[in-house]
Order: C-alpha cells, then sequence, then structure tokens
C-alpha cells in the first residue's frame, strides 16, 4: 500500500483529480468490505485520497457511508451480474448461504444442459438443410463440407456454455485465478488438438475437425471447473445435487431428437432452398417437443414448468 501511495504521490502530475479526490482506486480488499475501508482510510493517512469501492453484493451500510461522504465512488465485482442468475449466485456466496448458493448453480447448470444439448441435437439433425441455406451460389458445391462443420461445432455448444457458465459461477465466489488458469489452458489444448488433427484429415474434412478439437477442449475445460466447483462446496459441507437424472434425460431425449430429424430430413430431401427452410422450421418444432415429451414421460418436470424454467425446474 506504500509503494502504491508513493506511485500516485509521485506522478500526481499524470494523474487526474476532481473535486479533491485522486482519479485512483482504493486498494481494495475483496470478498472483505472492511478491509477495503481500512485501506481507503490508511491511504489517506498516507495523503492520498483514492476513489472508495463498493462491491456488488456486499453491505449496503458501506455503500451508504461513501455515498454520503464522498462525491465519487468506484463499484466492483460487476462480472458476476451479466446474466440473470449472477445476482442470485453472488448474493447467496457473499452472504456465505453454500446452500442456497448450490441450489441456484445446480437450477442453473440443469437449464444449461437442457438447453445447449437439445440445441446441439437440432443442429447436428439439421445440419443438411442448414448448409443449403447458407452454403449458396459458387458455395453451394461446399454444402457437404458446410453440414459437416455445422454438425461439429453443434458438438462443443454444451461444453462451451459450461464452461462460461462454471467461469462466472467461479466469479460468484470470488475465485478468479482458476477459471482464468482452466480457459487459457482450454485455448491452449484446443490450439494444439486443432493443428494436430487437421494435418490427419482430407481437406473436406478440415473445418469439420477443427470443430471437434474446439468441442474436446471446451469439454475438458467443462469438466474442470465442474470438479473445482464440486470440491469446493464439499469444502463447505455442500453438495450439488440431482445432476446426473436430468442430464441422462436430456442426452437420450437428444438421441431421438437427431435420429427423427434425420428420418424427416430424409424424407423432405431438402436439395433447394424453400425445403430446406421448410426442414428446419418443422424440424426445430420436433426437437423441441421431442426433448419437452421425453424428459417429462421420464420423471422430469411437466411441459409447461419444464418450458417455464428452461429445463431447471424439479417436478412438482
Amino acid at each position: 500500500m506504500k509503494e502504491y501511495c508513493r506511485y500516485i504521490q509521485k506522478n500526481e502530475d499524470i494523474i487526474e483529480k476532481v473535486d479533491g479526490m485522486t482519479c485512483a482506486s482504493v486498494l481494495d480488499g475483496i470478498g472483505d468490505p472492511l478491509k477495503t475501508y481500512q485501506n481507503q482510510k490508511a491511504m489517506e493517512g498516507m495523503g492520498v485520497v483514492p476513489l472508495p469501492c463498493f462491491h456488488y453484493g456486499e453491505d449496503e451500510r458501506y455503500l451508504d457511508y461513501y455515498a454520503a461522504n464522498y462525491p465519487y465512488i468506484t463499484i466492483g465485482g460487476m462480472v458476476p451480474i451479466s446474466t440473470t442468475a449472477f445476482p442470485t449466485m453472488t448474493r447467496r456466496a457473499s452472504a456465505n448461504d453454500w446452500s442456497g448458493y448450490a441450489d441456484e448453480v445446480g437450477r442453473v447448470a440443469r437449464s444449461v444442459v437442457f438447453l445447449t444439448v437439445l440445441s446441439a441435437a437440432g443442429l447436428v439433425a439439421l445440419s443438411a438443410p442448414l448448409s443449403r441455406l447458407v452454403a449458396l451460389g459458387n458455395a453451394s458445391v461446399q454444402s457437404v463440407e458446410v453440414e459437416r462443420a455445422i454438425a461439429a461445432f453443434a458438438v462443443g455448444l454444451p461444453g462451451f456454455a459450461m464452461v462460461l457458465f462454471l467461469t462466472r459461477a467461479s466469479y460468484a465466489r470470488r475465485v478468479v485465478r482458476t477459471p482464468t488458469m482452466v480457459n487459457v489452458l482450454v485455448a491452449a489444448f484446443g490450439a494444439v488438438i486443432m493443428l494436430g488433427l487437421v494435418q490427419v484429415v482430407e481437406p473436406g474434412w478440415r473445418i469439420a475437425i477443427l470443430g471437434l478439437g474446439n468441442a474436446l477442449a471446451q469439454s475438458v475445460g467443462a469438466v474442470l471447473l465442474t470438479v473445482e466447483l464440486r470440491t469446493d462446496l464439499i469444502a463447505r459441507g455442500q453438495r450439488l445435487r440431482g445432476q446426473l437424472l436430468p442430464a441422462m434425460r436430456v442426452a437420450l431425449a437428444a438421441v431421438l431428437a437427431v435420429g427423427s430429424c434425420r428420418w424427416l430430413v430424409e424424407r423432405l430431401s431438402p436439395d433447394q432452398v424453400v425445403p430446406a427452410l421448410v426442414a428446419v422450421v418443422v424440424g426445430v418444432a420436433v426437437v423441441g417437443a421431442i426433448g419437452v415429451a421425453v424428459v417429462s414421460l421420464l420423471g422430469g418436470p411437466r411441459p409447461a414448468a419444464l418450458v417455464a424454467s428452461m429445463g431447471g425446474a424439479t417436478r412438482s
């Protein structure tokens, strides 16, 4: 802290000051609002008046104090609230409500699996008519390569989504290093796998193999982040409950959806744009209907609850 204050004082000529405050943030104690407050006062005692910092999810009495005594403040901890689930996870983690945190993570994870697995199944099943819609003009001669690429990249959708979600679930616990390292590993591992595989396949499969390499890397990342999350929750006396059976239901629904849509596509023969469009519209409806029906019939949420919760509900 002393070095930080000396740096600010040494560079006063290039650091802006507004209303007597230095436009440099306090050395904040992430996850410890009292420590941040103490650092604020300590820096002021060293002759520097930094911008105080309030982190999302902390005791709002600190926010009230800063707002009443300083013209400007900084807001931290905003990464975890980039979607609607993260405020709840962050709030429960900040309150040490680890049971509530685990329940929220589990609910969202089930929704992510439900949506992404069925979406991937639909993309794989409908890759042929989709390729007819995007590979137009001179590119139409490469529709087979486009079809393979769509299917291959679709396989990585669940892993990619889980990496994004679990990264933010880590941020909600104020864990930054692990998801950063895992994301770097995913990028490096994916690059190595794709570079190696692309050398041994035929040219018509090269784009598709990039998709499969990416899918493998994202899946590895999702597994690593899941293991870290489970280990942390076990240390706190909690567990992620009710994940395996819903995942198995969705996996079976995805297999049935792929088979049904493939059969449908073959009957429609979507070699032209209009038939391909019809096949895609009908196929999407079929995938959704099969997904909801199979999950419900195998003991999952009823259709209305399933749709309303996007797969995250429990059977009532």
